[in-house]
């Protein structure tokens, strides 16, 4: 292994399991020590720091703060439930507990993309709904979540609406007679897209957790929710039995 890969491993595992390193701790916002002082640490050259240090900026654990210098970003962990009704209160509750939480939502009306239309059990390029949040916390972003609705199901529970619905989507199902009694749940990870890492903030080569889950009523899928989720920073929890989120 490269010497410099050696030194930005141990400056991430320093990181994560809060050891210090030449006598700082790095925790949350604290600053590193001067490319001199890792120098002197390590014994090693100035462009192996260098090297070491931008591989861990890449991945977005250090961030570059000019002339002041280079400091950790290592986010808060937010546990992450699912199928807790309603979920972006409950999101929002539990943001709080490390910042300001706050949200971007939109609307739109889109043919279905092949792996949404099959989990729908619909036809390829049929309507569907989309309703999308991107979530913050202190201005951070935090997730997106985008779920698909069938147009018929979204037009009876009167999703189709370009505004957020404060008692969730799945109260709004359950109102028009589409209780959602059954999930189809799917982990998965990769690593962000360029795109992802510039919505999301994150490092290139960041871990990204993907969610689906699928929604049934009866026979009927009603909706399919994707979660992109910076490993960074989410925690999946789920809890059983499901008791509908009270």
């Amino acid at each position: 292994m490269s010497r410099y890969r050696e030194i930005a491993d141990d400056l991430r595992s320093a990181i994560m399991n809060g050891r210090p390193v030449g006598g700082t701790e790095l925790t949350r916002d604290a600053q590193l020590p001067s490319h001199t002082e890792l120098e002197r640490i390590y014994s090693v050259s100035r462009e192996t720091i260098r090297s070491a240090v931008g591989e861990l900026v890449a991945e977005g654990i250090l961030v570059s703060r000019g002339r002041e210098g280079i400091f950790v970003r290592k986010l808060a962990v937010l546990p992450h439930p699912v199928h807790v009704t309603p979920f972006f209160q409950e999101w929002s509750e539990r943001a709080k507990l490390i910042g300001e939480p706050s949200s971007d939502f939109d609307m739109r009306i889109v043919p279905a993309p092949a792996s949404v239309a099959a989990r729908l059990e619909i036809e390829p390029e049929a309507l569907i709904v989309v309703r999308r949040l991107l979530r913050r916390i202190d201005g951070t972003p935090w997730s997106v979540e985008e779920s698909c609705y069938p147009l018929d199901v979204a037009q009876k529970a009167k999703l189709d609406s370009p505004r957020d619905i404060p008692t969730g989507t799945m109260v709004a199902l359950e109102t028009a007679g589409l209780k959602e009694e059954r999930w189809r749940f799917e982990v998965s990870a990769r690593f962000a897209t360029r795109e992802e890492q510039n919505m999301l903030a994150m490092g290139a080569g960041a871990a990204m957790i993907i969610c689906t889950d699928t929604a049934y009523s009866g026979d009927q899928a009603v909706r399919d929710t994707t979660e992109l989720l910076p490993a960074d920073r989410n925690m999946i929890v789920e809890h059983y039995p499901f008791d509908g989120g009270n």
